[in-house]
């Protein structure tokens, strides 16, 4: 027959076995979730490569289309030079041509013509 004390011990070996397996559970659901969370950040860092990758060809393209308006004008009128290309390439660049003033216009023919 089990004594007092020994009924004590045996609960509190099992209370402590309990907590160890508990522990043990603990621990598993700690590592998984840093996995989950590793996998995010990995995740988020290829999304902003991809993202980064993405504005470089949206302005290459834009790019891409500003030099073919701007081919598209000298083939519609008058043929430019290479120094009149180049002037109109630096001040289109400086402010889109859809916002582009008539100030800023003059001052685009202004320099084609000393050009």
């Amino acid at each position: 027959m089990r004594t007092e004390p020994d009924t004590q011990l045996a609960t509190l070996r099992e209370d402590v076995q309990q907590s160890m397996l508990d522990i043990r559970e603990c621990q598993r659901e700690v590592a998984r979730l840093m996995l989950e969370e590793d996998d995010a950040r990995k995740a988020r860092n290829r999304l902003q490569i991809e993202g980064d990758q993405a504005r470089v060809a949206r302005d290459r393209l834009q790019q891409e289309l500003h030099d073919l308006a701007i081919a598209n004008e000298a083939a519609r009128g008058q043929i430019w030079g290479p120094t009149e290309l180049a002037a109109r390439r630096f001040l289109t660049s400086t402010v889109p041509p859809a916002l582009a003033t008539v100030d800023q216009k003059c001052w685009f023919n202004a320099i084609i013509t000393i050009a």
